[in-house]
This record gives C-alpha cells, structure tokens and sequence, in this order.
C-alpha cells in the first residue's frame, strides 16, 4: 500500500475504533499502535495529524493524545432531503448496478430519517441542476453524471459549484472540484492482482482515451504487476461515446491484434468489463479456454452475458450508494462550507 493510503486508512480504522468505544479517553501508547497495526512512527504521525486536523483527538505533553469528540456524531447531521441525480440504462449490465446503488443510498437515508428525491439525467442534466437551484427545501445532492455528450463537463462543474449544499460525486472529472466517494483505481487494480495467478504472464488491455480513470489504471497495474505485466492497446481505438458496444468491438478486436504476442496460459484484464468481454469471444473463438489455466478478469463483470467464463473483480454498488449517503450525513458541515472532503 503507497504511504499516503496507508497513513489515511491506518487514521480511518483508530475513528471507527473510537466511535464503538474500543479505545476510550485516550489512544494506546505509541509503541502499542505501532505494534497492534505493525506501522512505522511516521505512518503513525501522519495518522495522528489527521485525527487532529478532524478535531478528534489533541496531544497532551506527558500523557498522550486524548480522545475529545467521536468522529461519527462530530458533524452529523440527520432528517434531510437529498436529490440523487444519476442515468437510468435499461439494459442488463446497467440495471442490477442502478438498483444496488440506489438500494445502499436509501438503507442509509432509512437510518438517518433522510428522504431522497431520484432525478434520472439520461438526457439532460441541465435542466434538472437549474430546476433545483429554485428549490430551498434541498440539503443535499448526490450527482452522477450521463454519459459524455449528454452534458458539459466545465458547465456542469460550474453549475454545481453554485450551491450552498453539499455536493458529492463519483466521476473522476468533477472530482477536480467536488466532493468523490468512489473505489480508487488502485483499489480496483489490487482486487483484479488477488484475482491473478502471480505465476503467469499477466496483459492489460487498454484504450487509446485520454481519460483520468484509463491513465490511473494503467499506472496501477504497471505499479502492482511490475515486470510480469503488459499493456495492450490498439492505436486507432479513439472513443468519443460510451455505447457499450463500442468497448465490446475494442475488446473484441485488440485481443485479434496481439494476439500472437500473448504466452499462454496467461492473466488477461481488461481496463473495463466491457473490453474484457470484447476480448473474451476473440480468444474463445481462437479455442482458448475459460476458466481454468487461463484467467480473464473483469472489474464487477456482467456474469450473465460472459457466461460465467470471466473472473470477477468484484465492486459493491450497494455498498457504494451507502457509504456516500453516509458520507453526507456523517462530514454534513465541512461539506456545506464548500470544503472537498472525499472517501
């Protein structure tokens, strides 16, 4: 794990510890956190700073650091109206992940007696953004834009950054701005390497798309895989959309390219589901099977329409639309003074 995520999840586990009570007044000695969570000092300071920073914990000289507001109830806030403003697909990949997502922010919302209005942004977000600044009776909002060409990204961050209501956020561009809850692309790429067998040749198969979440996967798998990895990917696969079909063609047709370059058997990961699909059909036509000595790995794949012949990498949507409601709920102020708090 890099020394930034760790420190930031070492900080994260002492607040949960706090918050059930586990450690009261104050924090164990340095030498016992250094011990219970095998951690160097400096992990161990930089932890502390963020406690600190979070109004949680204070160093007093000669004692130690006192515990003097559990994180959970520090900036809650309960009872609110929140607008979720996400796409609705009607198609099978995208279904089950809209219901699960929507399913965790309302289990959360259940818990705090918070009510959510749900605004589908197929089409059009600018309408509804304009809508809802008339509005006074909105605490907060969770958006999720439409695919590209259904909006502008500079527009919308402008838009959105108007309000004087929380906003959160799980697309990379707008998180330049507001708020994100989202699975790292470090933490998807370690998911796929657990899926892997580290003995084998292992090929990423990518996209020529400029793209912030293509780029960090990319350098995580180069990161993580080191030596034993390389990256595929065709150089006149430009997208300019996001039609699912499109991926499954770039899939499809960068497996057929190098193909005669891949040592089976072999690790095969596409830097989405959908190229690895696309992938997959090539390399079944070509007699290569799945599963067994072989592994072609997709993140939160579609098992139905790979036949169950995919790895998966699993993301949990409903534990991703929970943990952003609670993400509202639970930094409420911070994140109505206009503060980028991100989980």
């Amino acid at each position: 794990m890099r020394f930034k995520e760790k420190y930031k999840t070492i900080a994260q586990i002492i607040k949960n510890k706090i918050h059930e009570n586990q450690y009261k007044d104050y924090l164990p000695p340095l030498k016992d956190i250094l011990s219970e969570y095998n951690i160097a000092q400096r992990t161990a300071t930089r932890a502390f700073d963020i406690l600190k920073r979070d109004g949680i914990i204070i160093y007093e000289k000669g004692i130690g650091h006192k515990i003097i507001s559990a994180p959970a109830v520090l900036h809650e806030r309960k009872n609110l109206r929140i607008c979720l403003i996400k796409p609705f697909l009607h198609d099978l990949y995208n279904m089950p992940r809209s219901h699960k997502y929507i399913s965790g922010v309302l289990a959360c919302c259940r818990k705090f007696g918070s009510q959510v209005e749900i605004y589908n942004n197929k089409k059009n977000s600018s309408t509804i953004i304009a809508e809802l600044k008339k509005r006074k009776d909105i605490q907060a909002i969770i958006f999720i834009p439409g695919y590209p060409g259904t909006y502008n990204t500079e527009d919308i961050n402008n838009e959105l950054k108007k309000f004087r209501i929380p906003v959160v956020t799980n697309y990379f561009e707008l998180h330049k701005n507001l708020s994100q809850v989202d699975y790292g692309d470090y933490d998807v790429i370690r998911a796929v390497f657990t899926c892997c067998d580290i003995n084998l040749p292992s090929y990423f198969f990518s996209l020529n798309y400029i793209s912030e979440w293509v780029r960090n996967r990319e350098m995580h798998f180069k990161s993580i895989f080191k030596k034993s990895g390389k990256i595929f990917k065709i150089p006149d696969t430009a997208l300019m959309d996001w039609e699912p079909e499109k991926f499954f063609r770039i899939g499809y047709r960068t497996a057929g390219f190098y193909f005669d370059k891949l040592k089976f058997p072999a690790n095969i990961i596409g830097v989405n589901d959908y190229i690895a699909c696309g992938a997959l059909k090539f390399l079944v036509e070509k007699q290569i099977s799945f599963p067994g000595e072989n592994r072609l790995i997709g993140i939160d794949n579609d098992s139905i329409s790979s036949k169950y012949m995919l790895t998966t990498a699993d993301l949990n949507f409903y534990k991703k639309g929970y943990y952003t409601a609670l993400h509202i709920h639970k930094h409420y102020r911070e994140l109505a003074e206009g503060k980028k708090v991100d989980c």
